[in-house]
Formats: C-alpha cells, structure tokens, sequence
C-alpha cells in the first residue's frame, strides 16, 4: 500500500490518497491530527507527505507528546521495514513559510536526524525517547523559482531570498 497523506490538491494515482478537506480530491478522508491511523501495523510499502508537517500543532488535544513527533511514530508504526516516507516543506528561512498563517512550526532539514536513533543517542545521549527510527537516505532543496524564469529574474530571487531556497526534499527510511 502506498499512502499519500494530506493530498490537498495533490492527488497521485496508484496511492491511497487522504486528506481531512472536503475541498481535497481523497480516496479517504481522515484528521491526521486523530491517532491511531486506521492502517495496520507494518502496511505501507511507501508514503508521501508533500506540505503538510509544517502545519503540525506543536500539542494535539488529549495527546501529551509533540504533535510532529507523533505523527513521525503513527507513520512508522504504520511503514514496512525499508519502507520509503518522501516529506517536503518549506525551507524554514523562506517567505513562503512565514508568509502562511496556518504554518504552525518551523521545519529544518536538520529535523529529520532527530528520527534517528543512531544519530539521536551519539548527539544527544538518548535523551529523547522516540518510538521510531528513520535513516534520512536523501535531503535536496530547490529555488521555488517559475521555469521559464529568465537568468536575471531566477538571479534577483537568490537576492530576496536568504540562501536562495524556498523548499525542502527529505526521503526517510523506515529502520525496524
């Protein structure tokens, strides 16, 4: 099963495609803010979640643990072994992500280490307590940039925008 999770207006064939919006084109409506998700354990071959943890609560009513970090768990609880999660996000520093006033947090490509045991336990002596475990296999950024922009105007928006990149491309991988 592939999921394709808060679609919006990304609906991807061959997906199971589920958003909470009316508005959304779904195979499935679901609150991905409600757990546990209705998958079972080990089930997901793959998942895509394109523009949506940026607008993860920081606290979920009725749930004691950081929203993102709950969301991470549920998707890996969910995830086969070696499953593939492909996320993107607005780059932390662009004027998309400030500009948007129902993005609730700031998500750094550096985030997606913090999913990851290894990493966590040589960084940060095991202090958080995560039930997942991710590999980040692949992290890339991009302009958000129209493409047939010319050379001076792709030139200006590197002047506007601190670093040049407006979005984040991180794939995780399951470790179970």
């Amino acid at each position: 099963m592939k999921l394709n999770l808060a679609c919006g207006g990304r609906y991807m064939e061959g997906y199971v495609n589920v958003d909470w919006s009316a508005n959304a084109k779904t195979d499935l409506m679901k609150d991905l803010f409600k757990f546990p998700y209705p998958w079972e354990d080990s089930s997901a071959d793959e998942i895509q979640v394109h523009h949506f943890v940026e607008h993860i609560p920081h606290q979920l009513p009725g749930i004691t643990q950081n929203g993102l970090v709950m969301f991470m768990e549920e998707c890996h609880r969910i995830m086969k072994p070696g499953a593939l999660m492909y996320v993107s996000h607005p780059h932390p520093l662009s004027a998309s992500f400030w500009g948007d006033p129902t993005h609730c947090r700031n998500v750094h490509p550096m985030t997606w280490f913090y999913f990851n045991k290894a990493w966590r336990d040589a960084s940060l002596g095991g202090v958080y307590d995560f039930k997942c475990d991710f590999e980040v296999v692949e992290q890339t950024s991009r302009l958000a940039c129209p493409k047939e922009a010319d050379d001076a105007t792709k030139e200006a928006m590197l002047t506007l925008i601190p670093g040049g990149v407006t979005e984040c491309f991180s794939t995780l991988k399951a470790l179970k």
